[in-house]
């Protein structure tokens, strides 16, 4: 999960902020990926709008093995 696309999707850095309660000194930490914690935590509290890496790499592998 890419942090710039998050940032997107919430509609700016103040947006995503609100949303997980916490500083943008956090999110500028995060680097280029977000952290897998916080990909979990994005991807329960957009009830899977957002998908965390694990979860796209299961669904992947799901669809090469019965595809």
């Amino acid at each position: 999960m890419k942090t710039k696309d998050v940032v997107t999707y919430m509609g700016g850095m103040g947006k995503l902020c609100a949303f997980l309660g916490c500083h943008r000194s956090s999110i500028y930490q995060w680097g280029a990926e977000v952290p897998e914690h916080r990909q979990y935590e994005l991807e329960v509290k957009t009830r899977g709008k957002l998908k965390s890496d694990y979860t796209q790499h299961r669904q992947n592998a799901r669809r090469r093995n019965h595809g």
